[in-house]
């Protein structure tokens, strides 16, 4: 049996998740000569978070190999050379400077996206990685901090087609693969074809490129002797993480799952979240401190908290499991623990 853990929880569509496995595939495969086994990818209905699952064993296979590589001058011009040569071609739709206008741009527009976080993915930990190279570490996380600014664009330059383009289709936008996205836009979809998307409104999930209704996820893990890890939570009342950004605050929890629950942030409120992102900024800026479940010395978090100045632990895995909004916290950002109060 094997046991797939949570290790990234985002707010997108499910054209992204595609891009997200397309790139992980291309990138893994091309640099570092592995082929996935198994990678699951679940997007709940319209509103919920998506999450993204790994067996712990493969991503340690991977880290192992990218270890292998950071040495190797040819491993780091070509993941460089690719990272140019695509950010080119993604950059105009990301700055705004223009705008996709038709199904053929859209899929140049997608392939340019996968080839381009097939880069990014394989070498997205180097900067956390004692052992790399600090020229090719500073490199990377230049890449990283350019590209955080349009982490979100690169869904929402897809969404802005949509709604423009292929308005009567407009709710299916959460649930489309880029090639669904693609044939629809060219009328070139059967009405069968539409129905069964439809129905993903209900929930879906990626298992292995193929896409299932929610509702059979049960039975995929079982078929394939998988099951998903389940954190333990029940009277934990200490949470440890890594301090990104040290200090001390005491505070209520507000947990953020979704953008839009970042309304209910007030002054000195304690930010709890998988992981955040440029929307969340001027929520940040007024929060006592910020929790993540995710991330480590170079994520979101951990920068934009150093930049403000706001005590912040990433990386604790549990934090929006085990607490829940009022809880009474102390938030040690030197010892990187949370205690409820």
């Amino acid at each position: 049996m094997i046991t797939l853990s949570n290790i990234f929880s985002r707010e997108k569509t499910l054209f992204y998740f595609t891009m997200w496995n397309d790139s992980d595939r291309l990138g893994y495969e091309r640099f570092l000569g592995y082929e996935v086994k198994n990678n699951l990818f679940i997007i709940p209905q319209a509103g919920q978070k998506g999450s993204v699952w790994y067996s712990q064993d493969e991503l340690d296979k991977i880290g192992e190999l990218l270890q292998s590589k950071l040495l190797d001058q040819n491993f780091e011009s070509e993941i460089v050379g690719t990272l140019d040569a695509n950010w080119d071609k993604l950059k105009p739709y990301l700055i705004e400077e223009q705008k996709i206008k038709s199904a053929d741009e859209l899929l140049s527009y997608y392939e340019a996206l996968v080839i381009w976080w097939s880069a990014m993915n394989t070498v997205f930990g180097v900067p956390d990685m004692d052992s790399a190279p600090e020229d090719f570490k500073q490199k990377i996380l230049s890449y990283r901090t350019e590209s955080e600014k349009y982490t979100e664009r690169m869904n929402k330059v897809f969404i802005e087609f949509w709604n423009e383009n292929v308005s009567q289709f407009k709710n299916l936008i959460s649930v489309l693969r880029p090639e669904e996205a693609v044939n629809i836009a060219k009328e070139n979809v059967s009405q069968e074809k539409i129905e069964s998307i439809h129905e993903r409104l209900e929930g879906c999930f990626m298992y292995n490129r193929k896409v299932y209704p929610l509702r059979d996820l049960e039975k995929t893990l079982v078929e394939n002797e998988l099951m998903l890890e389940k954190v333990e939570t029940d009277e934990v009342t200490e949470i440890k993480g890594r301090p990104a950004q040290q200090g001390k605050a005491t505070g209520p929890v507000k947990i953020v799952r979704v953008k839009a629950d970042t309304s209910k942030i007030s002054k000195g409120d304690i930010l709890v979240t998988e992981m955040t992102n440029p929307d969340y900024v001027p929520y940040m800026k007024i929060a006592g401190a910020i929790v993540t479940d995710e991330g480590g010395a170079t994520c979101h978090a951990a920068i934009a908290s150093r930049e403000l100045k706001i005590p912040c632990i990433v990386g604790t895995r549990v934090a929006t499991k085990v607490l829940k909004d009022g809880d009474m916290v102390e938030v040690d950002a030197y010892t990187g623990i949370v205690k409820k109060i």
